[in-house]
């Protein structure tokens, strides 16, 4: 019965244990952390940056770089500040991959779904490295499992919720565009079911 828990907890110890070994550092990260502690400064100052003709930072999410931010002057400018917040990510999507499989089937299929999202190569390398990425995508994960909660039970703050995380997973990175029309999709393909 807590043989589910005891292996979670010992992925989530080896990630963390692995955090700084695996990936050596990048570019991506230095740019990352280096945008996150102007854009925190900025916005602590009342200050603009990036500036608004600089078009190069438009489809960069804000929330990342104030949560890296936060996170910096909390833990200090290093990298394991900047890649725990890809852990904390890491852990977001686990669980909510989980909650899918068992929402949308059983639970059997989520603790098999969180075990394989867990232990995936491109799950660890992006669940260590500083860049909005994995966690746009638990974001976008979190998502799914409130849309099928929402459609179970609904009531209009739900679905409230549901547009305000749908924006808000855009400004944690742009990539999570694409889940926005499939989800909006679901929510006509069951109104047009129940009329």
């Amino acid at each position: 019965r807590f043989l589910p828990f005891y292996l979670f907890a010992a992925l989530v110890g080896f990630h963390f244990l692995t955090l700084l070994e695996y990936p050596a550092p990048t570019c991506d990260e230095a740019f990352y952390g280096r945008t996150a502690i102007k854009y925190y400064d900025a916005v602590t100052t009342g200050t603009t940056w990036p500036p608004l003709d600089a078009h190069f930072y438009l489809f960069h999410g804000r929330w990342y770089w104030m949560i890296l931010g936060v996170v910096f002057s909390i833990l200090g400018t290093t990298l394991f500040a900047a890649r725990i917040v890809s852990l904390f990510g890491l852990v977001l999507l686990i669980v909510a991959t989980f909650l899918i499989g068992k929402l949308y089937a059983d639970r059997k299929t989520g603790l098999w779904a969180a075990l394989l999202v867990g232990t995936a190569w491109l799950t660890a390398y992006s669940g260590h490295l500083a860049r909005p990425d994995i966690l746009a995508v638990a974001i976008g994960a979190i998502s799914v499992v409130w849309v099928k909660y929402t459609l179970d039970h609904p009531h209009w703050w739900r679905f409230l919720t549901l547009g305000m995380l749908l924006i808000f997973q855009l400004d944690v990175h742009v990539i999570n565009v694409h889940l926005i029309l499939p989800i909006l999709l679901m929510i006509v393909w069951q109104a047009r079911k129940e009329v």
